[in-house]
């Protein structure tokens, strides 16, 4: 038998990370007898999906008291999944007191193998099935190793709202101006800029969004709207407050705030579409560093990490909603690619780092893209990049 204890991040046990997993090798062959190969290719599946039911940046050391499991073949199925498990910030530690715990089995019949985990969380339990034909051709909703990538897009002095690429065009939005700029080799050659209302007292942390269809263009600014053309040089404004487009019902920004707020009055700075397993709707970043995940209702359920920002994101590779997040990491600004799976933020990346503080992230709703801008302040530069999820077997 093994045994599992998860631990808080720094070693603590927690009321809310705490669990124990007692793992029997119930095999339909002796253990010894089984080459470890055989169930192998289960195990990256079975451990993201219990780290996706029991907690992300978790700690587990393993322990072992059961006669099968001394085998090599075990031990070294045992340090396989333990590896897969701290890929998904989770390692294994004593076993203690526990608030959970985590039964996993794994056999064999005539047709197929299979991994069994059920979770038990005082009156809940979940079960996690994972199998495989004996030609070892995985299921067809197997999920790719998937990474975050980050392309460098537009670089200048002053600060930089939102850019929109259109083609061989480039829009930038700025505090004063709608620039527009053509592709030429590898470098951005200005086009036109169309200024922006002036005499505007714009608050402290501005945030603009551009909304592009076709040549049409909108730029989303605090209490102000600019709809223009990109092959032409009038640009539009408007005093209003109106729906940002976000993929949520929202009342826009006010002329001095930096965040947006729901119907109900709950307040934001980003937000992401969640997908199907996700048992919510959206992943907002409130104004206090809080994920939390809403209901279809707009309703709070719960809240699931901590993030500066947040923004949905599509793979090119596979039928899922990720999400973005802005976080700081070793004291340096980060962005991070997540899953929300049973309202519960699972890391599906490693950190990626941009030099100086990121100031803006968005995504249009369904998009396989994302915008991030950061500010070097070392360098005295703005620069843009273009988020996507690269995917792997």
């Amino acid at each position: 038998m093994l045994r599992f204890s998860i631990v808080g991040a720094h070693g603590r046990k927690s009321s809310t990370l705490v669990a124990v997993c007692i793992v029997p090798c119930m095999w339909m062959a002796p253990l010894a007898l089984q080459a470890p190969a055989e169930y192998q290719d289960l195990l990256p599946e079975l451990a993201a999906r219990i780290a996706a039911i029991v907690a992300s940046d978790s700690q587990v050391l393993l322990t072992s008291s059961a006669p099968d499991s001394t085998s090599s073949a075990a031990r070294r199925l045992q340090e396989a999944l333990v590896k897969l498990l701290v890929s998904h910030r989770v390692r294994v530690v004593d076993a203690g007191d526990s608030l959970a715990s985590v039964a996993v089995s794994c056999s064999e019949n005539l047709r197929e193998r299979s991994c069994v985990a059920t979770v038990q969380r005082d009156s809940r339990r979940d079960a996690v099935i994972v199998t495989r034909p004996h030609d070892g051709a995985p299921r067809p909703d197997t999920r790719p190793q998937v990474s975050l990538e980050l392309q460098s897009l537009f670089t200048q002095r002053t600060p930089i709202l939102d850019v929109a690429n259109i083609g061989d065009r480039l829009l930038v939005l700025d505090a004063s101006s709608v620039a527009v700029y053509r592709r030429a080799g590898q470098s951005w050659q200005p086009v036109s800029s169309r200024p922006l209302p002036a005499a505007r007292a714009w608050p402290r942390d501005l945030r603009g969004r551009l909304q592009v269809d076709d040549d049409r263009f909108v730029a989303f600014l605090p209490g102000v709207a600019c709809a223009g053309r990109v092959n032409q040089g009038t640009l539009e404004c408007a005093d209003t407050r109106q729906l940002w487009p976000l993929g949520i019902e929202n009342n826009g920004l006010e002329p001095a705030r930096n965040y947006f707020s729901t119907p109900e009055g709950l307040q934001f700075y980003g937000v992401a579409a969640l997908g199907p397993d996700a048992d919510a709707r959206w992943l907002i970043a409130e104004r206090n560093g809080a994920l939390s995940v809403l209901d279809f209702a707009r309703q709070l359920v719960a809240n699931v990490g901590t993030a500066e920002d947040v923004a949905g994101i599509a793979a090119p590779c596979a039928p899922d909603n990720y999400v973005v997040a802005a976080e700081v990491s070793g004291g340096r600004d980060a962005l991070r690619l997540f899953q929300v799976v049973r309202q519960r933020l699972v890391p599906m990346a490693s950190p990626v780092f941009v030099t100086g503080k990121l100031t803006a992230l968005w995504s249009a709703p369904g998009a396989t893209t994302a915008t991030a801008i950061a500010h070097d302040m070392s360098g005295g530069r703005h620069e843009a990049f273009l988020a996507t999820v690269a995917c792997g077997r």
